[in-house]
């Protein structure tokens, strides 16, 4: 009868030292590639709450009683819902700086993508030189132009607008 005590302690042990661990690779989650490490954070996650955030260890009330008044002396559920809100966020912002990405990639293409050829530029050629024109025909001017010609003519773009 002693062991299933026992258990209940070593549980919120092994519980305390998985939150810990969550809450250490979340703050280091911060500093790396949020794909990846999203990715690896949630099936931490996942682990975690499978194997080891368990609430009821038997039918009998004591030993559920004793973890959960372990948990609560150490706020172990706090700690765990403020890890799943932390990832949560962090999973919104890494998918909102991505849209922010592909809309203005996709506000380019749409912008200068119609644009086939320029006067100046035989419909077709694939040059460099053609691609400044088609760039300038299209209104490739200013803070966008340059950087975009810059790209295509290394070194040649100095008196161009």
């Amino acid at each position: 009868m002693r062991s299933i005590y026992l258990d209940a302690v070593l549980l919120g042990v092994l519980q305390k030292q998985g939150l810990t661990r969550l809450e250490d690779r979340m703050a280091g989650a911060l500093d790396s590639s949020a794909s990846t490490t999203m990715a690896e954070l949630e099936q931490e996650v996942s682990s975690f709450r499978h194997r080891l955030w368990a609430q009821h260890l038997t039918p009998h009330g004591i030993p559920n009683r004793l973890l959960i008044a372990y948990q609560r002396q150490r706020a172990l559920p706090e700690r765990y819902e403020q890890v799943l809100t932390e990832i949560s966020d962090f999973n919104r912002l890494a998918r909102d700086d991505e849209s922010r990405h592909v809309n203005g990639a996709a506000v380019v293409f749409s912008r200068y993508g119609p644009c086939r050829h320029s006067p100046g530029a035989p419909p077709g050629s694939g040059n460099q030189e053609s691609l400044v024109v088609r760039g300038r025909g299209c209104g490739l001017r200013g803070t966008h132009g340059r950087p975009s010609e810059h790209a295509v003519r290394p070194g040649r773009v100095q008196g161009a607008s």
